[in-house]
């Protein structure tokens, strides 16, 4: 059976390249609270989705896009 657990981000950024470790770590935290579109209005969070869904229809799109794309 999977457990669930969390920890610091001062442990996070310990796992992470020391390079990236508070980008990182800042971006987790936009995610997490209060929310990636906090303050935004409804439509502006509708668009962004509506975008999104139509460079990339599904996860598998997603990935595909990515591993086709020149380096």
């Amino acid at each position: 059976m999977a457990k669930v657990g969390s920890i610091t981000y001062d442990q996070f950024k310990s796992f992470v390249p020391p390079a990236a470790a508070d980008e990182l770590a800042a971006s987790m935290q936009t995610f997490e609270s209060p929310g990636y579109f906090v303050g935004e209005p409804q439509d502006a969070v509708d668009k962004a989705i509506e975008l999104v869904a139509k460079v990339w229809p599904s996860c598998a799109d997603y990935v595909e896009g990515v591993c086709n794309e020149e380096l």
